[in-house]
């Protein structure tokens, strides 16, 4: 996010930012030292003394491996890609229902109403991001986004931290709940009629 804020710069000055990029987790990612550690230390030894079995190893060997590794290496490119825009689908869908939600409460029920809902449906939003993986947290994410957003008042939130946003998706599916209450309460007090409900 932070390397957005910057588009309008030169492609080269962008490239030297810091911020935002995946620079800061490699700095201390251990597996990336010694991954490379050892394989310095393999190179250093063969230089210095090769092993015996070098001589037997034929090209033709090299090129199975090589063409075993490209083969699941591009499977589990395509793989990635594909999860990526899938899950990129399925939260663009999210979005427009969400955008659907908010149309139909706002041009039906009164502001305070209206509004409440399309927190809670922010909020279902982001809450989802949390229990799919570790990347994402109630402290790194959550927390920032409702300061600033205000998707949920302090006693909502206290109420998803018992819910215990961090794991699976029990607080996104509560949020939905509480907006299906809100519509039911104003289809039962006639602010809504049923189809629009």
């Amino acid at each position: 996010r932070n390397a957005l804020r910057h588009n309008n710069q030169n492609f080269i000055l962008l490239l030297l930012h810091w911020d935002g990029t995946v620079f800061n987790l490699l700095l201390t990612n251990v597996l990336l030292y010694s991954t490379m550690a050892l394989y310095v230390a393999v190179r250093i030894q063969t230089n210095l003394s090769p092993p015996e079995f070098i001589e037997s190893i034929s090209t033709g060997d090299i090129a199975v491996v090589g063409g075993f590794l490209s083969f699941f290496l591009v499977v589990f490119a395509n793989q990635s890609n594909a999860r990526f825009w899938d899950q990129y689908n399925h939260a663009m869908k999210l979005k427009g229902r969400i955008f659907d939600i908010a149309s139909v409460a706002r041009a039906n029920l009164p502001y305070a109403k209206a509004h409440r809902m399309v927190r809670y449906m922010n909020a279902s939003m982001v809450t989802c991001y949390l229990g799919i993986s570790d990347t994402y947290t109630s402290e790194n994410f959550f927390h920032p986004l409702n300061k600033v957003n205000r998707y949920l008042m302090d006693e909502e939130v206290k109420r998803m931290e018992l819910v215990d946003m961090d794991i699976g998706c029990a607080a996104s599916r509560e949020l939905v709940v509480w907006t299906l209450l809100d519509i039911q309460r104003c289809q039962k007090k006639g602010e809504i009629d049923n189809m629009v409900a």
